[in-house]
């Protein structure tokens, strides 16, 4: 079987290493990413290049598990959650993994530091941290590396570039066809008002359009000849508080595709069907496939 030996980590950051004496804990977190923060170096890189920045924090259990709840996944989840999933698992010969870490650290076992990244909704330690608490007590404190946003500022900026990108590719044609569809009408002229109608509509359905999320957005909408085709087109210029500096490819779509701008439209005159009541029923309570639907007119030879 083949050994795998991780390579010993020295951090090179000022750091008060009497704060891990006494505990069964080392300055090190045994992954890449969390000991970016503990070298001068890549420190520099990650505050620069990722905007974040972290720092050892002394935290109590309850602490760390309070701050997990909030910061350590992408959803809330309560601390008694936390520790029942904790308590309850398992490593590979069945015995309770909180236990045999307790037995370790009374061996003078010291295991990597647990951190939290709060920027990312990320946590490592929940484990470990538990059974620290359960030998050393829930109130005694613990060196943690918490990792956050270097610059709050850029952390927003890149929060709200990330949200216009994402609605602009997952969700902006689809808004813009709704909006289209509820004002469409096939048999009338085009409204007088049309530019503004369509761009007020535009924002009313993104504002609802997600079941979960309310995008707060505004559009540019532009009517031009295109190949002799009037073109609807519509150019979000703002998602939240971002604004893009270039133009980005517009949802587009044919004006006689909603209104009657040729005056071709003509309504279909049912007057003279005649449409037995018994077929109506039928034709309600079929299912409603493009098979039957031939096969029901097939039958029935229904002719204007």
């Amino acid at each position: 079987m083949k050994r795998y030996i991780r390579a010993s980590f020295t951090p090179d950051i000022d750091i008060d290493y009497s704060m891990f004496s006494g505990t069964p804990f080392k300055c090190d977190t045994g992954t890449s990413y969390g000991n970016d923060f503990l070298n001068k170096k890549d420190l520099a890189y990650t505050q620069r290049e990722k905007n974040r920045t972290g720092e050892i924090v002394m935290l109590s259990p309850n602490e760390y598990f309070r701050e997990c709840s909030q910061y350590g996944f992408d959803h809330y989840v309560s601390v008694d959650d936390l520790k029942l999933q904790r308590r309850a698992s398992k490593v590979e010969n069945g015995d309770s993994k909180v236990e045999t870490f307790k037995d370790l650290m009374q061996n003078g076992t010291k295991f990597d530091m647990c951190y939290i990244n709060k920027a990312d909704n990320k946590q490592e330690g929940l484990h470990r941290m538990m059974a620290a608490g359960d030998l050393y007590g829930w109130n005694t404190k613990f060196p943690v590396l918490v990792i956050t946003a270097y610059d709050d500022e850029v952390e927003e900026e890149n929060k709200q570039l990330y949200l216009y990108n994402r609605f602009n590719r997952y969700y902006f044609d689809d808004v813009c066809q709704q909006a289209a569809d509820n004002i469409a009408d096939w048999y009338a002229p085009v409204p007088d008002n049309f530019v503004d109608l369509y761009r007020s509509e535009i924002i009313d359905v993104a504002k609802t359009f997600d079941d979960e999320e309310s995008f707060d957005i505004d559009v540019q909408v532009e009517i031009t000849s295109i190949e002799g085709d009037d073109v609807v087109q519509v150019f979000l210029t703002r998602c939240g508080g971002y604004k893009p500096n270039a133009t980005e490819q517009p949802f587009q779509i044919l004006l006689a595709n909603m209104y009657n701008i040729n005056n071709d439209h003509q309504p279909s005159d049912s007057s003279d069907w005649d449409i037995p009541d018994e077929w109506l029923d039928e034709f309600d309570n079929m299912e409603l496939t493009d098979a039957n639907i031939e096969d029901f007119f097939f039958r029935h030879k229904i002719d204007q």
